[in-house]
């Protein structure tokens, strides 16, 4: 984003003109050094999944999910859109491949018009993925499931910053890795879950 420059040069005592580069207009963005940190705005957005639990039906897996939007700027941001789907991890490739990124077709789940600065928001919703999508990892002999939440985050006049979280039962002990969820189990809902983000 280009910041508002002038300056004043003086000749003797005839000042010459004022020059004034004209700011591009990112919503809510002053001019000087604040126009300056919002060339990357999508950096002052901090965002935090939190998963609720995950069901798993004869038809589907579903996951119900907080995400909380923090803007961490001095300014307004708008236009916000977050994109996101569930996947599976599997064994057919480098986990790095599976993750999201800024080329990742991604469906919209949530929008928002505005978010001042120094608030958060709280949004709440499902993603659901149809068993027969699921590719499972094979544990011995114990098919399981690793689900990916990928999401994408835009704000107007920015481009899109990606995440990708895997989700897994909560380990017994602090700090220890996500479970997988058995896939030879009958339907069920677990509600003791937790995610990790993958960088």
């Amino acid at each position: 984003m280009a910041a508002f420059v002038s300056w004043r040069r003086r000749t003797g005592s005839v000042a010459a003109p004022q020059i004034v580069k004209p700011a591009a207009a990112y919503p809510g963005a002053a001019t000087g050094a604040d126009a300056a940190a919002f060339d990357d705005p999508i950096r002052f957005l901090k965002i935090e999944l939190e998963p609720v639990r995950m069901s798993r039906s004869m038809m589907a897996a579903t996951l119900t999910y907080r995400l909380t939007l923090s803007n961490r700027a001095d300014v307004a941001m708008r236009g916000i859109v977050i994109a996101g789907d569930l996947t599976s991890a599997h064994g057919g490739a480098p986990i790095a491949e599976q993750m999201a990124d800024g080329a990742t077709l991604l469906p919209d789940i949530h929008t928002l018009d505005h978010l001042g600065p120094g608030q958060s928001k709280i949004l709440s919703g499902d993603i659901r993925l149809p068993l027969k999508e699921v590719r499972p990892i094979r544990q011995g002999t114990v098919p399981i499931f690793v689900p990916l939440t990928r999401i994408k985050l835009s704000v107007a006049g920015g481009e899109p910053t990606p995440h990708t979280f895997v989700i897994g039962k909560r380990p017994a002990q602090p700090g220890g890795r996500l479970q997988p969820f058995r896939l030879d189990t009958p339907p069920q809902t677990y509600p003791d879950i937790d995610s990790r983000p993958l960088t």
